[in-house]
């Protein structure tokens, strides 16, 4: 299969299935960069880039909701442990512009 006829649920399939850029280039036997461009050319957000918009909700539903973490985990589908982490994060930056 050409790399150029890789459609975007094509894409989206394999980043769901493999994770990271290097992971399906690895399973497509071509390089990362090609799958970058592949990415940017269908218009599809790096995983990290997921995380941080996701990252970015939850503090903002905690905030402006003061909803328990353990629904913040359950409703993002992540650990409590990871909300948490988060959750610190967060407050490090705060206290870091201060």
């Amino acid at each position: 299969m050409k790399i150029a006829n890789i459609t975007r649920d094509e894409t989206k399939f394999l980043q769901d299935r493999f994770g990271k850029d290097v992971e399906i280039a690895r399973h497509l036997g071509v390089t990362r960069q090609a799958i970058y461009q592949l990415r940017k050319k269908h218009g599809i957000q790096s995983l990290k880039n997921r995380a941080k918009s996701r990252n970015k909700k939850i503090i903002s539903e905690s905030l402006r909701t003061g909803i328990k973490k353990i629904e913040l985990s359950r409703s993002f589908g992540l650990s409590i442990s990871q909300v948490y982490r988060i959750l610190k994060g967060s407050n490090d930056e705060q206290n870091k512009t201060i």
